[in-house]
C-alpha cells in the first residue's frame, strides 16, 4: 500500500493465478490517486479491473495499461483514461 501512495507509476508484473488474483484490489488502486499510472504486464486477472473502473470520477487514474482486451475494454467502457 505504501509504494502504491508513493508512486507515480505502479508496475506490476508477477504472474497470473488464483494467488495473485486481485492483487492490486479498490484499496491499491485508491492509494495510487488520481495523478497515478498503472501498468499491468500479466494477465488481467491481477488487477480488480472493476474496482478501476468503479474509482469516483475525482479519484480516477490518470491512465492505466492493462494486458488483455476484456480488461482493457471493460475500464475504457468505464471512462479510464489513458488504457
Amino acid at each position: 500500500m505504501a509504494l502504491a501512495q508513493w508512486s507515480d507509476f505502479l508496475v506490476i508484473a508477477t504472474p497470473g493465478g488464483a494467488q495473485t488474483k486481485h492483487l492490486i484490489d479498490r484499496d491499491v488502486i485508491d492509494a495510487l490517486g488520481p495523478q497515478g499510472f498503472l501498468v499491468n504486464v500479466p494477465r488481467g486477472s491481477v488487477v480488480d479491473t472493476a474496482a478501476l473502473a468503479l474509482a469516483p470520477p475525482l479519484r480516477r487514474k490518470r491512465g492505466a495499461a492493462l494486458r488483455g482486451r476484456g480488461a482493457a475494454h471493460a475500464a475504457l467502457k468505464a471512462g479510464v483514461g489513458g488504457v
